[in-house]
């Protein structure tokens, strides 16, 4: 709950000072302060590992080494829906009241009236119309209910490799960061670039992190926090100094999030 505070507060620090700025749609970061209240984004990151950890750690019969239990798909359908769907609707509608109005105002951006649909079905990110308009941060949302629709068959496939499970986060790691290789050696644009594909490496690498094995001592503990803090704080300097522009765009916050995944297992156990 503690990270969950610490990943909601980044991605609000974010918005904040990301909605004060003349022009929000294309953010520049002149000093320092505007480098380190940009990184505060990683927050993003933290919840997407978190999700794929919590989701997947509970389905292993409490073994990092086993395979991961069915899932029994209409409870597990229901409460995603009951989970999310009534507050995304309600922050959907509160959007279209409080901004319509607005149109023009700096950060703000109106999608088409007939193309509102698209928000109802989490289908924003497939549009350049929709995509990053209205309540811009809900693009975060439609990639979760991808993934949540998705995840049962990655467990059905893990289930099938018994004791080798893992290789399904790991295959789901290595494509994700594959697809964003494609994407930007071929310039795809944002669509690709905010898809599920392109977020894979976030999401499976919480679930990667639940096949590790148990920690035996308070100190192995306090090790793995520390390598994952070095990692997470490593991630942002890379990415505030914006050396390795290729690797900026194909890696991403890959290295951030297996920082974040250690620090979460770690806390975890």
């Amino acid at each position: 709950d503690l990270i969950r505070a610490f990943a909601a507060m980044a991605v609000l620090t974010y918005h904040v000072w990301l909605y004060r700025l003349p022009n929000p749609n294309s953010p520049r970061r002149e000093d320092f302060i505007d480098q380190i209240l940009f990184e505060w984004r990683i927050g993003l990151v933290v919840f997407f590992v978190m999700s794929g950890y919590l989701l997947y750690r509970p389905l292993l019969k409490g073994r990092h080494d086993a395979a991961p239990r069915a899932v029994p798909l209409v409870s597990y359908y229901w409460r995603r829906i009951v989970r999310i769907v009534p507050a995304y609707y309600l922050a959907i509608i509160g959007s279209i009241v409080l901004l319509w109005p607005l149109e023009g105002t700096p950060g703000v951006r109106i999608p088409p009236a007939d193309q509102l649909w698209l928000f109802a079905f989490f289908l924003q990110n497939y549009s350049r119309e929709t995509l990053l308009t209205l309540d811009a941060p809900t693009w975060t949302l439609a990639v979760q209910a991808a993934f949540y629709l998705v995840f049962p068959l990655f467990v059905v496939v893990g289930a099938r490799l018994a004791r080798r499970a893992w290789l399904v986060p790991l295959a789901l790691v290595i494509f994700g960061i594959a697809f964003n290789w494609v994407g930007y050696s071929n310039g795809w644009g944002p669509i690709a670039r905010l898809s599920l594909f392109a977020m894979l490496p976030y999401l499976a690498m919480g679930m990667l992190i639940a096949h590790l094995p148990p920690l035996t001592t308070r100190r192995s503990a306090v090790w793995m926090i520390v390598l994952g803090v070095v990692l997470a704080f490593g991630d942002s300097f890379w990415h505030a100094i914006g050396v390795w522009p290729w690797g900026l765009g194909v890696l991403r916050d890959v290295p951030g999030a297996v920082g974040y995944g250690l620090i979460i297992a770690a806390c975890a156990q």
